[in-house]
């Protein structure tokens, strides 16, 4: 809001959205402690063992956290620095679209997680591989159209959004690519997630570095040979699966994951929530 305010003021500037990003930080965490929702009194309960615990949890998670930013940041680098900035531009375009994957994902997780946590801490592995293999079924499903829509419609897409300078350029194919691989997102993302959930961050750690090793390498290989930005699309594949057969080889020794009978899960989740909707649309209408 205080940017839109600036906004409509034509005072904006990179410094005003700096302060406004403090200040709303801010004040979200003096109505976090005012409220009682920081629980800072539960600070005197604490032990050197919990300590050491969030300790150590913290310091795998934020490399996790460093190396995701770095594998997002490494096709930046080898593409400029193999090829051009202009190739660059381009490869972006379609990174940034795919962000009609990232928005669903990043919702299923928010809704995902209480559940699956609260099953961990009470034993409950079959509930929690049950979750898991849910959701992946269930955006795996939802992405399909969308992977379809692309397929068919990414020139417009990209013309649409990226202008006029991007058509006839590669950047619409990379789309291709791109969305194609998202069906491997939900799957791979949440067995990354689940790692953590069952306090195994180490190996989600080594699984980010891992797809940094595997894309890295990938990349320079694959645009040595091909001389393109199609090299960098075409690694991330290679990435992409590396991360997921690892993520999915150390869950499996801590829960009991297959994904055996996903689709009549995920058939009989639907039916539950299309009965619970037309139940709710009966009462409003009464």
């Amino acid at each position: 809001m205080l940017v839109f305010s600036l906004y409509l003021l034509h005072g904006v500037t990179l410094g005003h959205v700096i302060a406004a990003f403090v200040i709303s930080s801010l004040l979200t965490s003096v109505v976090a402690i005012a409220t009682g929702w920081a629980r800072l009194s539960t600070l005197r309960h604490r032990t050197s063992e919990v300590i050491n615990e969030v300790f150590h949890f913290g310091k795998y998670s934020f490399g996790t956290f460093l190396c995701a930013n770095l594998l997002r940041s490494s096709d930046t680098f080898i593409i400029k620095f193999m090829l051009s900035p202009a190739a660059l531009a381009v490869y972006n375009l379609p990174t940034r679209l795919l962000e009609i994957i990232e928005i669903p994902l990043r919702s299923g997780f928010a809704t995902a997680m209480p559940s699956m946590s609260a099953d961990i801490n009470r034993g409950r592995e079959d509930e929690v591989a049950t979750t898991l293999k849910k959701y992946v079924g269930l955006l795996t499903l939802l992405f399909v159209p969308i992977t379809i829509g692309v397929l068919l419609f990414a020139d417009v897409l990209v013309g649409l959004i990226g202008g006029g300078k991007y058509v006839g350029t590669e950047a619409a194919n990379i789309y291709r690519i791109m969305i194609v691989c998202s069906l491997l997102f939900p799957l791979e993302r949440f067995l990354g997630i689940t790692l953590d959930l069952i306090n195994k961050p180490q190996l989600n750690l080594v699984k980010v570095l891992l797809a940094l090793a595997v894309n890295v390498t990938a990349d320079i290989a694959c645009i040595h040979f091909m001389h393109s930005i199609y090299g960098a699309a075409v690694a991330s594949i290679f990435t992409l699966v590396a991360s997921t057969v690892y993520g999915y080889v150390m869950l499996r020794r801590y829960l009991p994951i297959n994904f055996r009978g996903t689709s009549e899960l995920v058939m009989t989740e639907i039916k539950s929530q299309a009965t619970t909707a037309a139940e709710k649309l009966k009462l409003v209408k009464a």
